[in-house]
């Protein structure tokens, strides 16, 4: 009995003492809120706002803002003082607010988005990255405030790329430089979080927290729901990482109160049952924010819809995903489609391949806002390849990617719009999925608008300069997948690549004296009558609103004149 009794209170005072070593950094006090500012769909104002951080107890604030704020910069000041809160971190820079920084003697961290410059090495990109924002390190010097380097995806986002521009910035002189990273960027990391999280801690100024699931999805989580917190968490704490923790609002449906408290719910039961599994008691759930992440996504089913023109048959809207291919992940490959956008009121994603967990995902899609064109590909460094041109003007637009082992180019209407010089991870890990139009292969993220003739090929075709007027012909050389949305399965939701008529180049007449003559080593005999025979043995459905043209008399990839020459005539 008194074995048992000792061993109880082992366990006991154990478990105490767990609790007691639980880092300061994650108690309520001490954690940051961020994102609440033009994020809260209350629309609170500086005085709400402070009191609104004071009922929940968080005493800190990094303070986002949008161009009608500037005039509350002030009073945003005034209201923490008198609160208590402590104005933690500034978002981006204004110098309206680096005077008001001196004039109320405050020093807040400032946080800026470290860009993705282009450049034809490692080194030319971090340089050029430093170079972009070494004016507001000495600004920033100047009042007495730490910079931080801030991860919003692309290659600013990836930890190594933040270290190798802070080492660069510090090497400099500029020694209060650091890193601000977040996990709402950082998907692409849950695999190697604890690699990480150690490359960057020595320069970390903040870390910010939130749910996470592998692919993003979605995207803003509160902490205990997703798949993956714990175990991150748990990689934190075990790192001794002592710097400040942030938690997020970010969700503008929402009142901004319900979804901090929903993380710091998370955040507490996070906290118990990294100490001791299972004292947690049930997984918290959300108030609000749980049916907007926790019920199943609304059913958005594949529809045909008008296409850019009779000839073309229809386009697809509503998204939907095909069964994946190994030759369509892996480069040289060249893609395209026509697309027509209707606004940039979020991402519209064009064609993706496998989800984002694996590193050989790609995928084109349109930033929020801008209606940019991009391509991110995570095995890739850089892995955003930015263009500077808009699409989101509900009009069709050509647009097509060449990717390559070295490069990644896209274009729009026949012009390129980025040219991307690439090196591939050396690790490509693959997780095979599938290839989804007008939407991620995880359902999110779907297109507003219509996407019609998506075409895959293998190697890098530069005839995507010119755009063609017809609809793409079946069967051409090298193409690995043709999907032009004209019988959408309403059992499978999936279309299936136009078929492509084969060409044999030998005579039907299998006693043609002349097929075996050197001089018609190319030539492709009788394909008119294979054409017959080949779409009339087709269901009618299946047969292409237009046949394919004849290729040539030498099979159409060797030139106007074919394979002739002096020695042949």
């Amino acid at each position: 009995m008194k074995t048992i009794t000792s061993c109880v209170a082992a366990m006991t005072v154990a478990g105490a003492a767990l609790a007691a070593e639980f880092p300061e950094n994650l108690k309520k006090e001490n954690v940051a809120a961020w994102c609440i500012v033009p994020f809260d769909a209350k629309k609170r104002g500086p005085t709400a706002r402070a009191e609104m951080l004071k009922e929940l107890g968080l005493m800190r604030c990094a303070y986002d803002w949008r161009a009608q704020h500037v005039k509350e910069f002030e009073d945003e000041i005034l209201q923490y003082k008198k609160h208590g809160i402590e104005f933690f971190a500034f978002w981006g820079g204004h110098e309206e607010a680096f005077k008001l920084f001196e004039k109320h003697k405050i020093h807040p961290q400032v946080w800026r988005t470290l860009p993705s410059p282009k450049g034809d090495s490692q080194e030319a990109r971090v340089n050029s990255a430093a170079n972009a924002m070494e004016a507001l390190a000495k600004r920033t010097a100047q009042i007495d405030c730490k910079f931080g380097l801030y991860n919003h995806g692309g290659w600013g986002g990836e930890p190594a790329n933040l270290v190798a521009v802070c080492r660069e910035l510090r090497r400099r002189g500029h020694a209060h430089v650091g890193i601000v990273y977040n996990w709402h960027h950082g998907h692409g990391h849950i695999d190697d979080w604890a690699q990480s999280l150690e490359l960057m801690k020595p320069y970390l100024l903040c870390l910010n927290l939130n749910g996470m699931n592998t692919g993003a999805n979605p995207k803003i989580l509160p902490l205990a729901q997703g798949e993956h917190d714990r175990a991150m968490l748990k990689t934190v704490i075990e790192s001794n990482y002592k710097g400040p923790v942030g938690i997020l609002d970010h969700l503008s449906q929402f009142d901004a109160k319900q979804t901090l408290h929903d993380n710091l719910v998370g955040l507490e039961w996070l906290k118990k049952e990294i100490t001791k599994p299972g004292s947690g008691g049930p997984k918290p759930k959300p108030t609000a924010i749980a049916k907007s992440v926790s019920a199943p996504r609304p059913k958005s089913e594949p529809k045909a819809t008008a296409s850019l023109g009779p000839s073309f048959g229809k386009a697809l809207t509503g998204g939907l995903a095909v069964e994946g291919k190994p030759e369509w992940r892996e480069p040289p490959i060249t893609v395209e489609c026509r697309v027509k956008l209707i606004d940039a009121n979020g991402y519209n994603i064009l064609i993706a391949s496998d989800t984002k967990a694996s590193k050989t995902h790609w995928e084109i899609f349109t930033m929020p806002r801008s209606g940019i064109l991009h391509a991110y590909l995570p095995g890739a460094d850089p892995d955003h390849v930015t263009s500077k041109v808009s699409i989101t003007d509900n009009q069709w637009h050509a647009v097509a990617m060449q990717y390559a082992a070295n490069r990644v180019a896209l274009w729009v209407d026949g012009k390129k719009v980025a040219d991307q010089p690439i090196t591939l991870k050396p690790s490509r890990k693959v997780i095979p999925g599938g290839l989804a139009f007008a939407r991620l292969v995880s359902g999110a993220l779907r297109l507003r608008g219509a996407i019609d003739e998506v075409r895959i090929r293998k190697g890098i075709h530069e005839d995507i300069s010119r755009v063609s007027k017809m609809p793409f012909t079946p069967g051409a050389k090298n193409e690995l997948g043709l999907w032009n949305f004209n019988n959408l399965s309403s059992k499978s939701a999936q279309t299936k690549p136009t078929a492509a008529m084969p060409f044999p180049k030998a005579p039907l007449d299998k006693n043609n004296p002349w097929f075996r003559e050197h001089i018609n080593r190319d030539r492709v005999y009788d394909f008119y009558a294979k054409q017959a025979l080949h779409y009339g043995n087709m269901d009618a459905k299946d047969v292409p609103r237009i046949l394919p043209e004849f290729p040539g008399i030498d099979g159409g990839d060797q030139g106007h004149w074919g394979n002739q020459n002096d020695k042949d005539t």
